[in-house]
């Protein structure tokens, strides 16, 4: 757990640089840093993360086929599986594989927390769950989640073709990456019922394209093991709703004091309503729930920013931080206390020799 914290620190660090032009030069440096030794720890590690096993069974199992043979059985995710072809194809392991995923997914999050009011502060919110947990533990859903983080991005910034390519590949690698096309029910400038219903019938037909061309079985069967018959759970679903459901009051009491875009406003209370009216929904199917969490974690960043930066008096505005950082070490010393699969994670390894090939444990 020590290597985790340590890590957390180091954004903590970040986070109490002045943004001056004094401190401008050296503010820089230490994100660049920070950024660059994320790629490291995320891209070289070893035997870290819960699916680490599954993983390094797909890409043992895929190593001896041609490389533009798409083996759609083994994964619909073919994005993912492209980059499990191109490092067979450099006669290289899982581990290349995960230094690409590592790449993405921090270029990912670099843009995301570099358009927001502070950037470390955005890092250091990001980094127990999303980065710890995800990135780490579950590759495909991680990266998906991370194109997202662009998607936002582009949604605020009206960029609709990029809005559409990100959102695409975000499916590519993870299927349930789908949902996040509801993203272009809120783009319209006004949002009048002819407007929803052609973007609705648009964003219908590619959903259901890619469903039945490219996912039909892959979705199907989470279908079956996440709803129709539960076969998973997850206890820690609860805790990590309570860190929506903070910000989220926090949001609906202090609405009026947010200073922020419609676009901005429109999405906050979007993603909201449907993390509300899902919360129920937590009794019975708690790991589906606990999946789809995963693509609202840039909430709690929006909402906690901008309340942030709301603050004018220094004595409040230290306060605030210093709850956000208690906030958020308290779930990574909650998750390594008491959860079984933190197990996975621990001791944190690494290997550099991308050339060597690697059994299944």
């Amino acid at each position: 757990m020590f290597f985790y914290s340590f890590n957390f620190i180091l954004i903590l660090f970040g986070t109490i640089i002045p943004e001056n032009d004094y401190y401008k030069k050296y503010n820089i440096i230490f994100w660049r840093l920070l950024i660059f030794y994320f790629i490291f720890i995320i891209g070289f590690r070893s035997e870290v993360g819960g699916d680490w096993e599954q993983y390094l069974y797909h890409f043992n199992t895929t190593n001896n086929l041609p490389l533009l043979k798409f083996n759609f059985e083994l994964t619909g995710d073919i994005a993912y599986l492209l980059l499990v072809k191109i490092s067979v194809f450099l006669n290289s392991n899982i581990i290349l594989v995960n230094l690409f995923s590592a790449i993405i997914v921090m270029f990912a999050i670099k843009f995301f927390c570099e358009k927001q009011k502070n950037k470390f502060i955005s890092l250091l919110i990001l980094y127990p769950y999303f980065i710890l947990i995800v990135i780490m533990g579950y590759n495909r859903q991680g990266i998906a989640a991370s194109i997202i983080l662009l998607s936002i991005i582009f949604f605020f910034n009206r960029r609709i073709f990029l809005l559409i390519f990100s959102l695409l590949l975000a499916t590519l690698f993870h299927k349930t990456a789908l949902l996040a096309f509801s993203l272009l029910l809120l783009y319209p400038k006004s949002l009048d019922n002819k407007k929803i219903f052609v973007l609705f019938i648009i964003s219908s037909i590619v959903i259901f394209s890619l469903y039945f061309f490219i996912f039909y079985d892959s979705i199907n069967r989470i279908i079956y093991f996440f709803i129709l018959d539960p076969h998973f759970s997850s206890d820690g679903v609860y805790l990590r709703l309570l860190y929506f459901l903070i910000p989220i009051i926090l949001f609906i009491l202090l609405r009026d004091k947010f200073k922020i875009s419609k676009y901005e406003n429109r999405l906050i209370v979007f993603s909201s309503l449907i993390i509300l009216t899902s919360s129920p929904l937590i009794i019975t199917y708690s790991s589906l729930i606990d999946r789809i969490l995963v693509y609202f974690t840039f909430l709690q960043v929006l909402i906690f920013l901008n309340f942030y930066t709301q603050i004018k008096m220094l004595k409040f505005k230290t306060m605030f931080h210093l709850f956000i950082a208690v906030f958020y070490y308290f779930y990574i010393y909650i998750w390594f206390s008491y959860s079984s699969y933190s197990e996975w994670w621990l001791p944190y390894k690494f290997d550099v020799n991308i050339f060597k090939y690697i059994k299944n444990i």
